[in-house]
């Protein structure tokens, strides 16, 4: 009886800790997107400075975070991650 409690004991306490590894929270956010110009036609190959913001309401808010970046295009597309220069903070 005591060796079932000890071997339950155990393997909670396993269960438990993977369950804390799975909750990290992500610190950044992978990003992918077309760049292009005013007529909708992806952006020649290249390299562009692009400035990426995050704003606490959808319009008219106010700016919480934002990160500048020299990014290259393939067809326009670039993809980057986001929080890897400049972190987020929590609110």
């Amino acid at each position: 009886m005591t060796r079932n409690i000890f071997f339950t004991v155990i393997v909670l306490l396993i269960f438990i800790g993977t369950l804390s590894i799975n909750a990290q929270i992500p610190r950044t956010l992978s990003y992918q997107g077309i760049l292009t110009d005013s007529l909708g036609n992806p952006k020649t190959d290249g390299s562009y400075n692009l400035v990426f913001r995050l704003y606490d309401i959808e319009s008219g808010g106010t700016n919480i975070w934002s990160e500048s970046k020299t990014l290259s295009t393939k067809r326009g597309l670039f993809s980057t991650i986001l929080g890897d220069g400049t972190v987020f903070r929590n609110r």
